[in-house]
């Protein structure tokens, strides 16, 4: 094969990596936190897909209604819409309609209770005992050797090296949730936001 059709083969296969990529709308309650973290992640990945997390300040309904008119405004370009968000200290019916809501849409969640921050400590340690936020940042600080930071810069490959182990720590803590009967405002601490990563990591360029 001359050079000139090499590169032109080339062409062809980055142009069609190009159009087979998957684009993931990721609407975060957070402004900072959670948009730093999948921005990070894509980064450090060289992710095959076009991710858009949006950091809205909005919480639970008003989130949900915010991705709608998100993916309605792009015309559904989205083949998959994450809405990322916490219990904190939401009416537990609050926290279930949202959770209802977006899945009435068609739309996938990586919700925490109480915090996003469970899933960082989900890389340092097990446990199913209640976790106010409080107690899980303090615990962040000791693990990070300083106080803990919603702005911290780099935090994904700080956790990186523990990321199976809190995947897997994640899995665990649904299971016994999940057997214990638990509705998702009922089990602090609970978290989905690791099938959102896993998802993303099947995304990578090898």
């Amino acid at each position: 094969m001359s050079r000139g059709n090499k590169a032109q083969k080339a062409i062809g296969s980055a142009r069609k990596q190009r159009s087979e990529r998957r684009t993931y709308l990721i609407v975060c309650e957070g402004e900072k936190t959670e948009p730093n973290y999948f921005k990070e992640m894509r980064q450090h990945h060289r992710l095959s897909i076009a991710i858009e997390p949006v950091g809205t300040g909005y919480n639970t309904i008003s989130l949900i209604d915010e991705a709608e008119r998100l993916h309605t405004a792009n015309n559904r370009i989205y083949e998959q819409v994450w809405c990322v968000f916490d219990k904190d200290d939401f009416p537990d019916q609050n926290f279930t309609n949202a959770i209802q809501k977006a899945l009435s849409k068609g739309f996938r969640v990586a919700w925490s209770n109480e915090s996003f921050e469970l899933w960082y400590l989900l890389h340092y340690r097990f446990t199913t005992a209640h976790l106010p936020r409080s107690v899980v940042y303090t615990e962040l600080s000791t693990h990070f050797g300083k106080k803990y930071d919603k702005n911290i810069v780099g935090l994904y490959k700080i956790l990186l090296q523990n990321q199976k182990t809190a995947i897997q720590n994640a899995d665990n803590l649904e299971s016994t949730q999940t057997r214990d009967g638990k509705t998702p405002a009922q089990g602090n601490p609970w978290t989905l936001v690791h099938h959102l990563v896993k998802e993303l990591l099947a995304q990578e360029i090898n």
